[in-house]
Order: structure tokens, then sequence, then C-alpha cells
């Protein structure tokens, strides 16, 4: 048998994709409850983009199926390796954009000094 586990790159990549939005939306959250957030919006006031990767975050997962979609209908049309270039060079932006947002959005939960404090009254 022949095993190449790299004949198709784009399969490792959508995990790659997979896995950094299932640990970026963990990391975010851990930091959030690490570091005081609550319900509560009398507490501080968080900016939206730790907010929303916290409660929305694993709706990002439809990015990588949207592109399964993509890559199957291409496939389907154009052949096995059609655009193979154009496919790894958009899953590599792709992945590089979650990473970016991921990481962002963990170093707002993270750093006190990003959230401010609301005055209860």
């Amino acid at each position: 048998m022949d095993w190449h586990f790299c004949k198709n790159p784009i399969s490792p990549m959508i995990a790659l994709q997979m896995g950094v939005i299932l640990g970026g939306s963990l990391v975010v959250s851990g930091f959030m409850k690490l570091y005081g957030y609550t319900d509560d919006p009398n507490m501080y006031r968080w900016n939206n983009l730790p907010i929303f990767l916290h409660l929305w975050g694993l709706i990002l997962l439809l990015l990588p199926a949207g592109w399964i979609v993509y890559l199957s209908v291409n496939t389907h049309q154009n052949g096995y390796y059609a655009n193979s270039r154009q496919q790894i060079a958009l899953g590599v932006v792709l992945t590089t954009i979650l990473i970016c947002i991921f990481y962002v959005g963990a170093m707002e939960a993270a750093f006190p000094s990003h959230r401010v404090r609301i005055a209860v009254q």
C-alpha cells in the first residue's frame, strides 16, 4: 500500500483551522473567566471581540465547513487537483486570519488594562 499523508495538503489545513477555532474559543473563554468575566454588565465593560468569541466563537466553524463545500464543488467540476495552488493559498490566508482573530481576542481578554471598571451607583 502506498500511504501519503500530504498527498492532499488541504485536509490537514482544514483540521488545523478547526483546531484553531476550538482551541481559540477555549482560550478566550478561559481568560475571560480567569480575569473576572461575569454576565453582570455593571462590573466591567469588556471589548466586543472577546465577548463575541466567548459567546459565538464556535459559529466560526462555518468558515472551514464553507471552504469544504467550495472545494467539493470545485473538485467535482474541474478535477481533483484543479487550482490546488489557489486552494492552498486560500487555506493559508483563512488560517492566518483565524489565528490573528483569536490572538487579538485572547489578548484583549487577558490584560485588565483593556477593561474599564464601571462605577456602581
